[in-house]
């Protein structure tokens, strides 16, 4: 980054994968990276696009939504090292927006979805929602449901009703990619807000309790076997809705036991019971399943009684 006269910022800022941290050479004060080839641009500062921004104490870098953008705010001193004062801020370039979603959903996961304070809550609510779109639209290009900015977004996820058609869309995205593809960036499952998961095994498992379609019922089980701590199972049960919002958790597991037989409730069982003494995520089974679905049709009973439970609303 330079600085022109007046003191506006310009530049570039970027960032490094951290699957491809510690490769290259060491440099004393420095990140160990891979080699300058690896570092990408996330987003171009440029003089006609700066913001001020009043950066909160103790962090150097954030996430908001600024003039229906999203966008990235920084401490001088991030940029021009310590004694630097003030800060800068710029909108995140759509190309972009796919590095950024990945950056995001990577240090939510690294805190086991605590909240992250360096992230506005209009930011993650655009970002959890669009990952959604994503999912849920593949048809579309995959930066599509990032184009329209925040309030677009807003008004797309107050209209939307969750349908069947919807549900079976989403159940082959997952099933065929096992992640989300933003502009090119693969964000595994494992890595996605509850916000985002959550409204996904609503969607799944009331089409699923309907339809009876098998795809359906192993996008669920898919879904759950991604989730490799307690906190990210109860988190993404608390915001098993159709938007999002939060609900009890105890209700959220009854629907799913509801949709199982002996065997497959057995083996849900003890895959809930990893997950709760569990104190690492990372030593999760990642070939674990939820459970073994069969064919629907072979649990018939389970399904109708689960259909007449009033545990599941319905869906268009």
């Amino acid at each position: 980054a330079g600085v022109q006269g007046g003191g506006t910022v310009t530049g570039t800022l970027k960032w490094l994968d951290p699957a491809k941290q510690g490769g290259g050479k060491i440099v004393a004060g420095q990140a160990n990276d891979s080699g300058s080839t690896d570092w990408a641009s996330l987003v171009e500062v440029k003089a006609e696009g700066n913001v001020a921004l009043g950066i909160g104490a103790g962090f150097d870098f954030g996430i908001e939504i600024n003039a229906d953008r999203l966008a990235i705010n920084c401490k001088a001193s991030l940029v021009f090292g310590p004694g630097a004062g003030g800060g800068f801020g710029t909108a995140v370039d759509l190309e972009q927006v796919g590095n950024l979603a990945f950056i995001f959903c990577s240090a939510l996961s690294k805190a086991d979805f605590h909240y992250q304070l360096a992230v506005t809550e209009e930011a993650f609510s655009y970002m959890a929602k669009g990952l959604f779109h994503v999912a849920t639209h593949p048809g579309e290009a995959a930066g599509k449901a990032f184009v329209e900015g925040f309030d677009s977004m807003e008004r797309w996820w107050l209209r939307r009703k969750a349908t069947k058609e919807e549900a079976q869309s989403l159940a082959t995205y997952l099933l065929s990619n096992q992640f989300v593809n933003v502009n090119g960036k693969k964000i595994p499952l494992q890595m996605m807000p509850p916000e985002t998961l959550g409204p996904m095994l609503y969607l799944l498992t009331e089409s699923f309790v309907e339809s009876w379609a098998e795809n359906q019922e192993k996008a669920v089980v898919l879904l759950l076997s991604h989730l490799r701590s307690w906190r990210h199972f109860i988190e993404v049960l608390e915001h098993c809705s159709k938007n999002g919002s939060k609900v009890n958790a105890i209700h959220s597991l009854d629907r799913l036991n509801a949709l199982l037989d002996g065997s497959e409730q057995r083996e849900f069982n003890r895959f809930i019971g990893s997950l709760a003494i569990s104190t690492n995520s990372s030593a999760q089974p990642k070939g674990m399943l939820a459970w073994t679905p069969g064919l629907p049709w072979r649990k018939e009973n389970v399904l109708v009684a689960a259909r007449r439970s009033n545990l599941f609303d319905g869906l268009a």
